[in-house]
């Protein structure tokens, strides 16, 4: 048996919903994956996995450099990558910056493949302006492309004009394997008083003020008493938003913590809806994968793939509590088991994996 070829993912993090898939992809009979990530910080959004990652991982050395964002430079990431000496290189796009140049100079010197990871649209902060000659000559000279979803395809075909033969979309998702489990599920509505008669909707996510999950809450004032809030993860801001909370709301809002994936899966599926105001990230996947419909505001581009208008959620561009409202009380008979099957055929972790191994081969098979 031929040795596999290896390849190195360098990342910021290692958070629990990326997991699944290193894992997944470690186990590839082809290639050699080794991922190289930072130190995480404590909570929220940017924590890393507590689970056993030391078969495909190794944590680097990190130092922070924008803590409100966690951009982090990674020191020692050239002689990790020299010393593994990979054949491709993964790198996420513009907030891993400066590490993904390190990588990139790497792979020109000692003529490795390349691959950008893009998320889609950046927001252009001063600091981003500055780097972005640095940005599209990464770009301009990368031998692939891996995509999170269209929007992120058509914004490095009309930006960076690069050649779309050579992007591949890898659809953002999560590893999710519910089992329906009413046990449990009764259990959650008992602990927090839900009766036949109540309604919920959720918020999953990290619990920061970008957010916008104030938005949420004052939706709550314009539907019965029968409809309650589940607000599920932690962050910086839970105080925050605690204080928001009157007492003639407090029956109805209750904050969760931060749940496993597998925890969360049944916190979702007893409620109606999951709401995300603003950027949601892959929390749209893991309430589609248990059938739960999204209504969601402007996103990071992969809303538009994954919400199918009226089908499975919908997204409102000016999003306010009085519209949140007004859908959830105008659509209350979607079709959950669609939502699932629909969710399973188009954006399962096997498509995301599949789509990831065919823009490695595309690299491999292509002359430089």
């Amino acid at each position: 048996m031929s040795k596999k070829i290896k390849v190195a993912i360098i990342q910021r993090l290692l958070p629990e919903f990326r997991y699944e898939l290193f894992n997944m992809l470690f186990n590839n009979w082809k290639y050699l994956f080794k991922i190289y990530f930072g130190y995480g910080l404590k909570n929220g959004s940017q924590k890393n996995t507590a689970k056993d990652y030391s078969k495909f991982a190794k944590k680097i050395f990190t130092i922070p450099y924008l803590f409100k964002k966690y951009r982090v430079i990674h020191p020692t990431l050239v002689y990790h990558i020299i010393i593994f000496n990979p054949m491709i290189v993964i790198t996420e796009p513009s907030t891993y910056f400066p590490n993904n140049f390190i990588a990139f100079i790497y792979s020109k010197l000692f003529n490795k493949r390349f691959i950008w990871w893009e998320a889609g649209i950046d927001s252009f902060s001063k600091l981003r302006i500055l780097i972005e000659p640095f940005i599209k000559l990464m770009i301009k000279h990368s031998d692939a492309y891996i995509c999170y979803s269209s929007i992120a395809k058509e914004y490095l075909f009309k930006r960076y004009k690069v050649n779309i033969e050579k992007i591949f979309i890898a659809q953002n998702t999560i590893f999710s394997d519910y089992t329906e489990d009413q046990v449990y599920e009764n259990k959650i509505k008992s602990k927090y008083n839900i009766t036949k008669n109540d309604h919920i909707i959720s918020y999953i996510g990290a619990i920061e003020k970008r957010k916008k999950i104030d938005i949420i809450i004052n939706s709550l004032k314009h539907l019965n008493n029968y409809y309650k809030l589940f607000i599920i993860g932690d962050g910086p801001d839970v105080e925050f938003y605690k204080s928001m909370i009157t007492d003639d709301m407090s029956d109805r809002i209750f904050f969760t913590g931060r749940k496993s994936i597998n925890e969360a899966n049944h916190y979702l599926h007893i409620s109606d809806f999951t709401i995300l105001p603003s950027e949601g990230g892959l929390a749209i996947n893991h309430s589609l994968s248990v059938g739960t419909p999204v209504i969601c505001g402007k996103n990071d581009g992969t809303e538009k793939d994954l919400i199918i208008n009226d089908f499975n959620g919908t997204i409102i561009n000016n999003i306010s509590p009085e519209l949140i409202s007004a859908y959830i009380i105008n659509n209350t008979t979607l079709d959950r088991k669609s939502i699932i099957q629909s969710y399973q055929n188009r954006f399962s972790i096997n498509n995301m994996i599949s789509n990831i191994i065919k823009c490695i081969d595309y690299t491999i098979l292509t002359d430089k």
